[in-house]
């Protein structure tokens, strides 16, 4: 799968807590889903809607108020998927506005598109491959709305299903109030969660066939404050400035105590996997543990490990 990614920089933000601060950063994660050289161009469109014919009035007023005209949610989930996938750039994305009747459960996938409608499906829109959101059901809950959508992605040229999830995704508000005025704040904030737990529903999808930055968290430390070693690397840890955390921390564990050293070296791993450079961190974690007996390097060792086949296949989705 060819595509050109674009580094947008590290987001690093901390939140010291009483016990161990806790350090979070972007980093890259491949695609669940590895999509054949050929599919150069995905037509998109929406089979979610039910031949069983039920309309959730709610839903659809709660729509009108938020975007001022009548799209359904499950067409706000296709808006969501379609801004997620042109954005990265690397495919052609075809909006097709198709919205086709299924048999079927809106809360199950329906039996699959058959293979001559799909191949011309594709033939009239010039694509080779569709994405089909199959499944689409929305609940409005006493604090959050909460979507359920299913897509299908077929190949045409192969006559195959490449992906098939489903999954949950919801937007929430505050706790319900007493006051008039507090229930009206409520319900446009209600409208809005509708809006964003579809819209994002369709985004979430977009991940599954790209490779995407997320969030990951990792625990390090800067107590005890006695040892200076080890409270100027995580003083440096906290403004970012790396090379003078490896300087401070090396010095820890050449001359700490072993709890010292421990920690010390926890926090070079997370320093190098900050940096990109896995093979170092496991080498950090592995002496946190296995020298020094640092009880939170252990599992670190096993996420960097996933970390760094995470990163192989990313490499060569990237790559190939």
């Amino acid at each position: 799968m060819k595509k050109r990614l674009t580094r947008t920089g590290l987001l690093l933000i901390l939140f010291v807590t009483c016990s161990a601060p806790t350090i979070y950063f972007d980093a890259r994660f491949p695609a669940a889903v590895d999509l054949p050289d050929h599919i150069q161009s995905i037509a998109l469109f929406d089979r979610s809607v039910s031949t069983n014919k039920v309309v959730n009035f709610l839903e659809k007023g709660l729509m009108a108020v938020v975007d001022g005209k009548t799209s359904s949610p499950s067409r706000v989930c296709m808006d969501g998927l379609a801004d997620r996938l042109i954005n990265q750039g690397n495919l052609n994305v075809i909006k097709t506005n198709l919205v086709n009747e299924r048999p079927g459960s809106s809360m199950e996938f329906p039996v699959p598109l058959d293979w001559t409608e799909a191949v011309n499906l594709a033939r009239d829109f010039s694509a080779d491959a569709l994405l089909v959101l199959e499944l689409f059901d929305l609940q409005v809950l006493s604090d959050r709305a909460e979507v359920k959508a299913g897509f299908r992605l077929y190949d045409v040229k192969s006559q195959a299903i490449v992906d098939e999830f489903a999954y949950f995704h919801h937007a929430g508000w505050k706790q319900p109030v007493s006051t008039i005025e507090g229930v009206l704040v409520r319900l446009t904030t209600q409208d809005r969660a509708v809006y964003e737990a579809s819209y994002q529903a369709g985004s979430v999808y977009a991940n599954r066939i790209f490779p995407s930055w997320f969030r990951v968290e990792r625990i390090y430390y800067n107590r005890p404050r006695r040892d200076a070693n080890l409270a100027e690397g995580g003083r440096m840890m906290e403004v970012n400035d790396w090379d003078a955390a490896i300087l401070s921390l090396e010095r820890a564990v050449e001359t700490g105590k072993r709890r010292i050293q421990g920690r010390a070296a926890h926090n070079l791993a997370v320093i190098y996997e900050i940096l990109g450079d896995y093979g170092k961190a496991k080498e950090w974690a592995q002496t946190a543990w296995g020298k020094y007996r640092n009880k939170d390097s252990k599992e670190y060792v096993q996420i960097l490990n996933a970390r760094i086949t995470e990163t192989e296949i990313l490499d060569y989705q990237i790559n190939h």
